[in-house]
């Protein structure tokens, strides 16, 4: 029986991709080298594929349960998360094969042979050479969080779907409002979004002006503006030293070099936070130990039995709701509320009032400021009533190295003494 064309190449073998090098390593998994077992269910239906972020906590222990490794061992037990996109980042086999069947906010142990986790051949993790990589070990995973690992974006597109601008990787685009860096229409919704947020704006031509943004508008009856919202001021912040975790603040600053302001600023941090307390919306970024959230002091000071018993020290409040049955059905975000203003609201008058601190003896300001002198006379008595005049006592505590005397008398040089007991004066 002849058969046509068509039909031979319907019946042809298809050419197939060949394995990536992860499903290679995949094969090698026979049953029993792998063991899953659910320790906190998590949340949704969606699971991670090829081509996520994954942001995860992982807890290595031997069947003894003597912790090997942790990412929860830093920043005070609150730890550092790891992230990796799947399908790209080097992970063990083990955890390449179990972490696509986690969900949002899922906590699982992972029980591996060797060859599953550091002591496959080839492995393309190191570990130090103490690591047990020959034992059959515990992977305790969390999952945090994950999703498209995708840069933000800016996109236009005309009303029939022609693509006219696409900003799809590397920092987002910045522009002041009302410098006309944008077409009108799009400030103009800009100025209705909420930071983070996402939109499609639709700009008519009437409100279609030029700009930097698009220089060439001539032609568009209606463009469409896909936009997502970043804050600027914490946008350049959080890029240039990073956050915490929750977005709170930004990281510890540890050197001196172009960040000499903020680390100024932030080196208040703990002070400020003694005054304030997290009102809990969500319960996403509220840390349930950790956080001043229930009364006066943290949970973990005030039941400390309970917190060196449990599993789960860097537990976030929603990460617990499933332990109550009666989840609040509207929520808004997490915020922080102010303690030494009744309407909760931060100002930096009583900032100020309590980092001066209620002494009985209060400055003469007034003698100072309200008399009838030249304003530089005012502000260098000022600045000696509280001792911060450039004498060599005020320069080495800023870590200056010279010597410690006056040049006129020789003698120790305070911030007393050239204005009142120098002899030469």
């Amino acid at each position: 029986m002849a058969l046509n064309q068509d039909t031979e190449q319907e019946f042809a073998p298809q050419n197939k991709k060949p394995p990536t090098e992860d499903e290679k390593r995949r094969e090698k998994i026979v049953p029993g080298s792998l063991m899953k077992a659910l320790m906190r269910p998590g949340g949704g239906d969606s699971r991670p594929s090829d081509g996520d972020q994954v942001i995860y906590h992982c807890t290595v222990r031997t069947l003894d349960g003597v912790v090997v490794e942790s990412t929860r061992s830093e920043n005070g037990g609150r730890g550092t998360p790891i992230r990796h996109v799947l399908g790209k980042s080097k992970m063990v086999v083990g955890l390449l094969e179990g972490i696509p069947t986690m969900l949002k906010g899922e906590v699982a142990m992972f029980k591996m042979k060797p060859q599953l986790h550091y002591g496959e051949d080839d492995c393309p993790v190191s570990v130090a050479n103490n690591f047990p990589k020959d034992d059959e070990l515990h992977f305790e995973i969390e999952m945090i969080d994950f999703f498209k690992a995708k840069a933000r974006m800016i996109s236009a597109k005309t009303g029939d779907g022609k693509l006219i601008l696409s900003h799809m990787e590397g920092e987002p685009h910045f522009f002041t409002l009302g410098k006309s860096e944008v077409p009108k229409g799009l400030e103009m919704g800009i100025g209705t979004m909420a930071r983070g947020e996402k939109a499609v704006i639709y700009v008519t031509s009437q409100y279609l002006t030029q700009s930097p943004l698009i220089p060439a508008i001539e032609g568009f009856e209606e463009v469409h503006f896909e936009v997502e919202l970043v804050h600027f001021i914490q946008r350049v912040l959080a890029a240039k030293f990073g956050v915490d975790w929750g977005g709170w603040r930004t990281k510890t600053i540890w050197g001196a070099h172009g960040g000499g302001i903020w680390k100024g600023i932030m080196s208040g941090w703990e002070v400020y936070l003694q005054h304030v307390e997290f009102v809990v919306g969500s319960g996403s970024r509220v840390w349930f130990w950790h956080d001043k959230w229930c009364g006066e002091i943290p949970l973990w000071d005030r039941f400390p039995l309970l917190f060196y018993s449990s599993l789960l020290r860097d537990a976030t409040i929603d990460s617990l709701f499933f332990l109550h049955s009666d989840t609040p059905s509207s929520e808004g975000p997490d915020g922080l509320r102010w303690n030494l203003r009744k309407g909760g609201v931060f100002d930096s008058r009583s900032f100020y009032c309590a980092l001066r601190g209620s002494n009985a003896l209060r400055f003469p300001w007034k003698g100072v400021w309200g008399i009838k002198a030249p304003r530089r006379v005012s502000f260098f008595v000022w600045t000696t009533a509280w001792g911060k005049i450039l004498t060599c006592d005020s320069l080495m505590w800023r870590g200056y190295a010279l010597a410690e005397w006056c040049y006129m008398c020789l003698s120790g040089e305070t911030v007393d003494h050239p204005l009142l007991h120098c002899e030469m004066a």
